[in-house]
């Protein structure tokens, strides 16, 4: 696998810290891994701006953050990853249909 400097179309990776479970849809527990190859918005809030972005979410090891949730997205602006290291995992993991995905993860 290859850092995020080889990519040009990737920003680096944003670290998050570890809550590894969350609820599912469908009332059963959610890890990360079950978001592999899923459809995910994820829900951004930074200095009381909020922001939502769709992608494909990818579930891998990284040799240097282990595992991690790769959230492809394909945005006008421009293709880009968000990477949540699992180990560093704290934000939430809801349903997301009512925002036209399988999940919803919250960042703040």
């Amino acid at each position: 696998m290859q850092n995020a400097s080889q990519r040009p179309h990737s920003a680096p990776p944003r670290m998050m810290s570890a809550n590894q479970e969350r609820p599912s849809p469908h009332g059963r527990t959610a890890t990360l891994a079950a978001l592999n190859r899923r459809q995910v918005a994820v829900h951004i809030v930074l200095q009381g701006r909020e922001q939502f972005v769709r992608g494909r979410a990818v579930y891998e090891t990284d040799p240097d953050l282990g595992p991690v949730l790769k959230v492809l997205v394909n945005e006008p602006s421009g293709e880009f990853e968000l990477v949540v290291a699992e180990s560093q995992w704290d934000g939430k993991v809801l349903p997301g249909q009512a925002v036209g995905c399988d999940y919803l993860i919250r960042l703040s």
